[in-house]
């Protein structure tokens, strides 16, 4: 209760939270989904202005659009189809093709074309499709393949993963990969 009071008080009059300019847009998603994970209800002023600026949102980085369809797939799915689906197909056409010893890969940079893809995009990336599934965005089994032959060509040899093929695994990126 006291963590969730302070979350609604730290809100902005927009719907937003501090920080979303300086992490592209995902802390205010990643509030609203820790809320409605805490049974803060949908028709409460805190979460109707949060799910106002939510449904704002345009599909640019793998964070923001991940916590997004995360948001939408656990607060009304049926209302926010069309965009969980906009979403899915924004992350699964932004996701980095790759050929492993296993097959295609794949996984996700922060945005398409950053930089090298990461362990965490893809982790977010993960969650948000399977809750888009669990709402009705169904994705064929050879795109989830992909995902699994990502996942098994980076595990390191103590059996962890890493942010980034080839550096030191960590216990928050091997919790992700598996």
């Amino acid at each position: 209760k006291h963590g969730v009071d302070y979350l609604k008080s730290k809100q902005n009059q927009d719907g937003t939270w501090p920080g979303d300019r300086q992490y592209q847009m995902g802390v205010s998603p990643l509030v609203t989904l820790a809320l409605l994970n805490a049974g803060e209800p949908l028709d409460s002023p805190t979460m109707r202005s949060a799910m106002l600026h939510i449904r704002k949102l345009e599909a640019y980085s793998t964070y923001t659009t991940s916590l997004q369809v995360m948001v939408l797939s656990s607060a009304e799915p049926k209302r926010d189809q069309q965009l969980i689906r906009r979403n899915v197909e924004w992350l699964t056409k932004s996701a980095h093709r790759y050929r492993t010893q296993y097959g295609e890969a794949v996984s996700w940079r922060y945005t398409p074309n950053s930089g090298s893809y990461d362990n965490s995009n893809a982790q977010f990336a993960v969650l948000a499709l399977r809750e888009a599934e669990r709402a009705g965005v169904i994705l064929p089994d050879a795109f989830w393949n992909s995902v699994a032959n990502h996942f098994r060509a980076c595990q390191a040899g103590d059996g962890g993963w890493a942010y980034t093929p080839g550096t030191r695994a960590t216990g928050s990126m091997t919790t992700a990969g598996i």
